[in-house]
């Protein structure tokens, strides 16, 4: 069946920003979380004849946690207990098998609204100090400047501008977390007042750790159930100041896992 001629003219007319880093050997991560590990298993030069015909395969390990991902319900646990699940968690969990309740493989693809909320914009700034915390303050005046408003359902993004350093000081970008900026508890509280679905940033921790250790992970992952998406690429949409669109990202599924590599994209028709 052929697709309407609008639909199709919609198609081919989009626009699309991939949000999402490149997987390489030596990919800034976070301490606690593996490397990303590649290698060839078969390169073409090893056929009986390559100049006929070859193939070539590869093998590659990662932290559910590596690169551009997205967060389960059950990566966080208060209480022994996760969202949407009563019972407790540690009768669901063993080493071989991850964690069965509240797993990435319960998240389904996604397809929404996105909003970008580019907060250095808002400040005047290239990007985001090491102290720095985005505030409700910042929230209200991105939507204002960006003539944007976050409503329910949404997916809303929050860019600190930290990426700067990925490519340019990777150790800087992969910083302990209490020394580089993200979304403080209030602006997060903000946030799930108004009922949005998922979130994401620009850094390895979304939030800024403080004593307050994982505050805005607890919030969004266990008691109102919004997952959180880290290590986005949001220079090309914030440079062009895209800051409404639809987001597609479709997490793999993972029985057990913690957490999934995406390849997210912002799309404008």
């Amino acid at each position: 069946m052929a697709l309407r001629k609008e639909v199709e003219q919609a198609i081919t007319q989009a626009r699309i920003y991939d949000l999402s880093v490149e997987f390489y050997v030596g990919v800034p991560r976070r301490m606690t979380v593996p490397p990303f590990s590649f290698s060839l298993i078969r390169a073409h030069r090893d056929a009986p004849d390559p100049r006929r015909h070859s193939s070539a395969a590869c093998l590659f390990s990662m932290g559910g946690h590596t690169g551009t991902h997205i967060d389960a319900f059950n990566h966080i646990a208060d209480g022994g207990r996760v969202y949407g699940h009563p019972e407790a968690i540690f009768e669901h969990e063993s080493y071989g098998s991850g964690v069965l309740i509240g797993a990435i493989d319960e998240t389904p693809p996604i397809l929404r609204r996105g909003i970008l909320l580019d907060i250095p914009r808002v400040r005047g700034v290239d990007f985001l100090g090491p102290k720095d915390v985005a505030t409700p303050d910042d929230f209200r005046a991105a939507e204002q400047v960006e003539n944007v408003q976050v409503s329910e359902g949404d997916v809303v993004l929050v860019r600190t501008g930290w990426m700067h350093w990925w490519a340019e000081d990777p150790q800087r970008y992969n910083a302990p977390v209490d020394v580089i900026p993200g979304v403080g508890l209030s602006a997060a509280e903000w946030l799930a007042e108004r009922k949005i679905a998922f979130t994401g940033a620009d850094t390895t921790s979304y939030e800024k750790v403080d004593q307050t250790k994982h505050a805005v992970h607890t919030l969004f992952l266990n008691k109102v159930g919004i997952q959180i998406m880290e290590n986005m690429y949001l220079e090309e949409v914030a440079r062009d100041r895209v800051y409404e669109f639809v987001f597609v990202a479709l997490p793999l599924r993972i029985k057990g896992g913690t957490a999934s590599p995406i390849r997210p994209v912002a799309v404008l028709c």
